[in-house]
Formats: C-alpha cells, sequence, structure tokens
C-alpha cells in the first residue's frame, strides 16, 4: 500500500540520516582536520550577521535544478532573491574553461 511505501521510504531516509551522522562523528573523532573540509557549521541569521563587518557585504548563493537564490547579509539585514538559474551550468563550465587558459581572455567575457 501507498502508506507502507511512504513509511518504508521514510525508515530507509532516516537510517541513511544515522548512518551519515554516525560516519561524520567518527571521522571528527579520528581527523578532525578533514572533518572540517567535509562538514559546514550551521549558523542563525544573527551569528552570521554579527561575523560580517559594517561597511561589507556577504553574498552567498544556492542552486537547486534550476532555481537560483541569493542570499545578501550585511551587519543590519538578511535579505534573500529568486533568480533565474537556466544556463548558469553552462556559463560557470565556459568560465572555468577560460581559466585554465593562461593566454586567453574568455573569463572577462562570457559567451
Amino acid at each position: 500500500t501507498l502508506q507502507q511505501d511512504i513509511a518504508a521510504q521514510s525508515s530507509g531516509e532516516v537510517q541513511t540520516r544515522s548512518s551519515r551522522s554516525l560516519a561524520l562523528s567518527q571521522l571528527q573523532t579520528e581527523a578532525p582536520e578533514l572533518a572540517s573540509l567535509v562538514t559546514v557549521p550551521a549558523f542563525s541569521s544573527a551569528e552570521l550577521q554579527a561575523l560580517v563587518p559594517p561597511d561589507e557585504t556577504l553574498i552567498a548563493y544556492y542552486k537547486q535544478d534550476e532555481g537560483l537564490f541569493a542570499f545578501v547579509v550585511t551587519a543590519q539585514r538578511v535579505k534573500v532573491f529568486s533568480l533565474d538559474g537556466a544556463g548558469v551550468d553552462d556559463g560557470v563550465s565556459t568560465f572555468r574553461r577560460g581559466l585554465t587558459d593562461a593566454r586567453s581572455d574568455a573569463y572577462l567575457m562570457p559567451g
């Protein structure tokens, strides 16, 4: 039944999260330097804002499927903007290829 399928999927997700949590815990114990490279600490928006100097702005991008979001953080506020993510993957790939050729100026003007 559908309820059994949902329960099985939920159980599998919980088991996966539990296994991942156990692996991260073991990694942090055995190799803290490596663990710091594969984990990202969570900050509240207030904690993050406190880290941003008054005359600076932090912009972080998050992409999911074709959605692109910009998080703009200043000492005074946090704003989120939804952007059109169509073509971002191709643009980033082109930019990276331009960077690999030291004689190329492709990184200056996209496409």
